[in-house]
């Protein structure tokens, strides 16, 4: 059955209920909204959005951190993975949120979003390494490489 849902960033999204992707503990500062789904930018095919399915104003967008730091690393801990931590590693996605800090474009690579695509689930989790909550794309152009 197909949802259409008024968005105020991208319009109507027509969107099965299968799309929608579960985040039972919501995200940092957005615990209310658990239901989100993940929409891809035809613009810019590095950058996909994260819509919220429950307040049409909130979208977040995100990428996949290997596309731009070729060494990017999770380390965390099976059960820091909560809701996903059950899922095949082959179903898993790491998407990191891109933010503007008013001098240029950032990646949270210290809280990164770690989705099951075949379950539908998600959360945020704390990376133990070291990576920081803004790190610049100004500053450290990576070249792109293939990651998957």
């Amino acid at each position: 059955m197909v949802i259409p849902m008024q968005t105020t960033r991208f319009g109507t999204v027509a969107a099965e209920a299968g799309d929608v992707i579960h985040f039972p503990l919501g995200l940092p500062g957005l615990e209310n909204l658990d239901r989100w789904l993940l929409l891809a930018d035809t613009a810019g095919g590095n950058v996909g959005w994260l819509q919220s399915v429950d307040c049409n104003d909130i979208a977040l967008a995100v990428v996949d951190p290997c596309r731009f730091v070729a060494d990017y690393a999770l380390h965390v801990g099976r059960e820091a993975l909560g809701p996903v931590g059950g899922g095949a590693a082959e179903d898993m996605r790491i998407l990191v949120v891109v933010s503007h800090d008013g001098e240029g474009l950032t990646l949270n690579l210290k809280a990164p979003l770690v989705v099951d695509l075949r379950r539908r689930m998600g959360c945020q989790i704390l990376n133990q390494a070291e990576w920081p909550l803004g790190y610049s794309l100004e500053e450290k152009r990576v070249p792109l490489r293939r990651c998957a």
